[in-house]
């Protein structure tokens, strides 16, 4: 498919009007640009894109102008018309060679429409389905970018930082500001006192989400009041469920290009109800998939492969590389059971497991060291138990008495260290 113009009809014409005349004939003229598909027309396209580089390059902003490796992608779009922008490198309408989707936009839109959107942030124009199901055309934009970030041209390919005009707060008057004072004293305060009361750490003040609190009430209108509870834990909590897949709709458009592996674990909640959670993983991040009750269900090897049968065909089978377990028996047998159905997938013991082991193995290969180790833990025993020596060794040592838990990695090594 090929996008032509007209004939018998300019695309753009050097007269007296300057720049605002062409860009008025590019908007007279943008419903006549038809698709045709017969090879005489197709003759035509070089006469259209020399034009298109005539009026481009009178306002300094073709990409041939530029250096060759500050936008790469440049070369898999086709340029139909330049947009209404003032700024040279502003919006111009183009043709993706891919999907042949027409779109008006800059080149950060145009990096997206190939290469995806960074991690936590969202676009407007939408992914290239061509490129998306092409692997090796995905990997040879991707090779072409990176090349170009080698040159240390490109940073603005990944990221943007929007630099926002600090408030001047040495603009109020003396007066003005000590009453100010006075009122930051009596609302960190109050900010004290909650924190007290409802028994929050310090350190919460130090999370992002708080910082992103105290902004949003600093803008919120006047008279603003919280919402109750009651909506809190209905309206509002869909609306954040809402906004967290939307969140992950990024990270999910990594499993094609990257894969992921299923890391899944056993652990008890405050109830002590066994659960099996399962977790999807790659190098761009990670992501909580589920997590099931196995209480009165026997944790058989067929049993938790089913339950990871679920997930994988959730997820793509293709988009699945490996399978994560722990090494316990039971594991394995999920390993074997996995590779059966799906025979691309691959089962990994954990590496962190594995190392636990290994220092487990060791400590019992050494009588001595078992029996210190035995020996340590009555005295920690004994002191934990008895307040008065507890209080004795407390005001005579400045060591730490520890109990580890058996889940601790290498809980042995760390309760001898300590």
């Amino acid at each position: 498919m090929v996008f032509g113009k007209k004939r018998g009809t300019n695309t753009c014409e050097e007269d007296d009007g300057g720049q605002e005349s062409q860009l008025q004939q590019y908007h007279e003229e943008e419903d006549q640009y038809v698709d045709v598909g017969n090879e005489e027309d197709d003759e035509n396209q070089p006469q259209l894109e020399s034009e298109v580089q005539t009026s481009c390059e009178s306002q300094g902003t073709h990409p041939k102008t530029q250096s060759v490796h500050a936008k790469p992608l440049y070369d898999e779009v086709t340029f139909i018309s330049v947009g209404s922008s003032k700024n040279p490198g502003g919006s111009k309408k183009w043709v993706c060679k891919h999907c042949y989707g027409t779109f008006t936009s800059s080149y950060t839109h145009i990096y997206n429409h190939f290469v995806g959107a960074q991690l936590g942030k969202e676009t407007e124009i939408k992914r290239c389905p061509v490129v998306l199901k092409d692997r090796e055309t995905y990997e040879m934009l991707q090779k072409k970018v990176k090349e170009a970030k080698k040159f240390g041209v490109s940073k603005s390919l990944r990221s943007f930082v929007l630099t926002k005009k600090k408030p001047n707060f040495n603009s109020k008057k003396p007066i003005e500001q000590s009453f100010a004072i006075m009122e930051r004293s009596v609302v960190d305060l109050k900010i004290v006192r909650t924190l007290c009361a409802n028994g929050i750490p310090f350190t919460f003040l130090r999370n992002p989400q708080f910082c992103d609190i105290v902004n949003a009430l600093r803008n919120a209108p006047e008279g603003y009041k919280a919402s109750s509870s009651e909506k809190t834990g209905t309206v509002l909590l869909d609306e954040f469920v809402r906004d967290v897949e939307k969140f992950l709709i990024s990270f999910k458009e990594t499993w094609y290009s990257y894969a992921i592996s299923i890391v899944s674990d056993g652990w008890s909640n405050i109830k002590h109800k066994p659960l099996l959670n399962v977790l999807a993983v790659n190098n761009r991040g990670s992501m909580f998939m589920d997590a099931t009750d196995f209480f009165g269900v026997k944790k058989t090897g067929k049993a938790i492969a089913q339950f990871l049968s679920q997930t994988i065909d959730f997820v793509g089978p293709s988009n699945v590389l490996s399978v994560v377990t722990d090494n316990v028996a039971n594991c394995k047998i999920v390993g074997k059971e996995v590779e059966k159905i799906y025979k691309h997938i691959f089962w990994s013991p954990c590496c962190v497991h594995t190392l636990n082991l290994i220092f487990k193995d060791i400590a019992s290969e050494f009588i001595w060291l078992q029996d210190t180790y035995k020996k340590v833990k009555r005295i920690v025993k004994y002191f934990l138990n008895h307040g008065q020596a507890l209080s004795i060794f407390r005001e005579t040592s400045k060591l730490e008495l520890l109990r580890v838990a058996k889940t601790r990695f290498a809980s042995r090594y760390v309760l001898l260290k300590m």
